[in-house]
C-alpha cells in the first residue's frame, strides 16, 4: 500500500484514520520487520504512543494477540521491548539463519549480498576473509564458479 495516499489522521482528531490502520500489515511472525514498519509509519505520521499500542493490538492475530491480551504495557517502548523478547529473533536463530543463507534461484547477486550482509550483522559476524569466501560459496553454482576463477 502506498502510504502517501493514505489519510493518516481522522478529521479533527489526533488518531490514525481507518485507512492508516490497514497500512500496517497484520503481524505475520517477523517481529523485527513488523515493528520497523509500524515505527516508520508512526514517525512519518506523528502517531502517539497510545495510537501505536492501539494499532498494534488491532493488527495482531493468533498467539501474538493472545499474548497481548494477557498483558498491560505502560507505554510503546515497554511494549516493543516485551514484544521483541517474546517474538523477536534470538542470537541462536540469527546464527542459524545466517548459516543457512544461500542465493535463491533468480535472485540478483546484489539482492543476495544485501540479504547476506543483513543476516551476517544480526548473527554478530564481521566481514573478513572467511565471510567473503562463504558468500562466494553460497552464490548460485554458475556464479560461484565464476567468482572463484
Amino acid at each position: 500500500m502506498d502510504p502517501t495516499n493514505i489519510p493518516v489522521m481522522a478529521p479533527g482528531a489526533n488518531t490514525p484514520s481507518p485507512q492508516a490502520l490497514i497500512a500496517v500489515e497484520r503481524y505475520d511472525g517477523c517481529a523485527d520487520a513488523w515493528l520497523n514498519i509500524l515505527n516508520g509509519l508512526a514517525q512519518l505520521y506523528n502517531w502517539s504512543d497510545e495510537a501505536c499500542l492501539t494499532i498494534a493490538s488491532l493488527r495482531m492475530t493468533g498467539r501474538a494477540q493472545t499474548w497481548l491480551q494477557a498483558r498491560h504495557h505502560a507505554d510503546w517502548a515497554e511494549f516493543q521491548e516485551s514484544f521483541l523478547e517474546r517474538f523477536g529473533e534470538t542470537k541462536e536463530t540469527a546464527i542459524a539463519r545466517f548459516e543457512a543463507c544461500f542465493q535463491y534461484p533468480g535472485e540478483s547477486p546484489k539482492a543476495f549480498a544485501d540479504r547476506y550482509l543483513q543476516y551476517m550483522e544480526k548473527a554478530g559476524r564481521a566481514v573478513d576473509d572467511t565471510t567473503v569466501y562463504s558468500f562466494i560459496k553460497r552464490l548460485q553454482p554458475d556464479l560461484s564458479c565464476q567468482a572463484q576463477v
